[in-house]
């Protein structure tokens, strides 16, 4: 749901990393945002609120909780996730796609 509300982005990526000692992930999608509503975006809070197109949402989230990812995610407008996987590799994080 691109919030406040947001113009729609046509690609953007979302990532998120987890671990401790040395074990990093780091999940990378790619999809793109929808415009919400004025009402969604207020009944949701008034908050940032994104609308993903993932394909299979619930196959998504799944992935995500049983790979140790939380809800908390950062999205950045285009598609970066092959740089991102440059900087895995380099500093060793195991990449998570979905």
């Amino acid at each position: 749901m691109a919030g406040l509300p947001y113009k729609p982005l046509p690609e953007v990526t979302m990532t998120h990393m987890v671990g401790t000692g040395g074990n990093y992930k780091m999940m990378l999608v790619k999809g793109s945002t929808e415009r919400i509503s004025h009402e969604e975006w207020v009944e949701g809070g008034s908050k940032l609120m994104l609308r993903f197109k993932v394909g299979d949402a619930w196959a998504v989230f799944d992935n995500m909780l049983e790979n140790g990812f939380d809800h908390h995610l950062i999205v950045k407008e285009g598609d970066i996730t092959e740089e991102l996987g440059y900087l895995c590799d380099l500093f060793g994080v195991e990449k998570v796609r979905l």
